[in-house]
């Protein structure tokens, strides 16, 4: 049980951080976003990583949800409304970049794959709908930007 997997927040007015529980699965390298309140920890650098877990800070536990459709590890998560999507990443099998666009219907517990993005991305991260390329020199990442219409 690593402290590093525990999620902590600071709490009211007092500041003092509460260490909640720990992540199922030990991992890195791995995408995450909000969905329904939830925060979905997804894929990562462990043997083929197709994780999907969630954590519900409402009542402070975990649950494992759909697996991803392939294992991906330097990955991007954005969600859109109450849907999730997972863009690009390193392909966990051969860690050549992928140009996958996976969308994940929580309602449904359930993955689709999209039209693939135009070329591969890797190592990309995400903010607001926008994702940005890591800014160092090794970054093989490549902007993707989505509309803010992007259904």
């Amino acid at each position: 049980d690593s402290e590093c997997l525990k999620p902590a927040y600071a709490t009211g007015s007092s500041g003092q951080w509460v260490t909640r529980a720990s992540m199922p699965s030990i991992r890195g390298e791995v995408a995450t976003a909000v969905v329904n309140g939830r925060i979905h920890v997804l894929g990562g650098y462990i043997d083929g990583s197709t994780l999907n877990e969630a954590y519900d800070p409402e009542i402070d536990h975990w649950v494992t949800l759909a697996p991803l459709p392939t294992g991906v590890h330097h990955t991007s998560a954005a969600s859109i409304g109450d849907r999730l999507y997972v863009a690009g990443g390193y392909d966990s099998t051969t860690n050549r970049g992928v140009d996958t666009l996976f969308v994940y219907e929580p309602v449904e517990d359930r993955w689709s794959r999209l039209a693939p993005l135009p070329t591969s991305r890797d190592e990309v991260g995400n903010s607001d709908r926008r994702p940005w390329r890591r800014p160092s020199r090794e970054s093989r990442g490549a902007v993707a930007n989505l509309p803010p219409n992007f259904h």
